[in-house]
């Protein structure tokens, strides 16, 4: 009968591990749901900073030949 307490401790402790393991595996799942929203989120400030620049560099195509014509049609002040 000594055995009994021994066994009947060691079955609680297996009866623990499912538990674990789905504690486990949620924790992977919230984990990795984490990471996708923080690489989601860094890939939208790239595209915007990527946007701002882009737009940027039209706009300085766009200007520059305007102020070109203007300083050629007023000629040298």
């Amino acid at each position: 009968m000594g055995g009994l307490p021994t066994v009947l401790g060691s079955l609680s402790a297996v009866s623990r591990w499912p538990s674990l393991v789905i504690y486990g595996a949620w924790m992977a799942v919230e984990g990795a749901v984490g990471l996708g929203m923080a690489s989601r989120g860094a890939i939208l400030v790239l595209h915007t900073l990527w946007f701002n620049h882009s737009s940027w560099i039209r706009m300085k195509e766009i200007v520059a030949p305007l102020l070109l014509l203007k300083s050629l049609a007023l000629g040298p002040q």
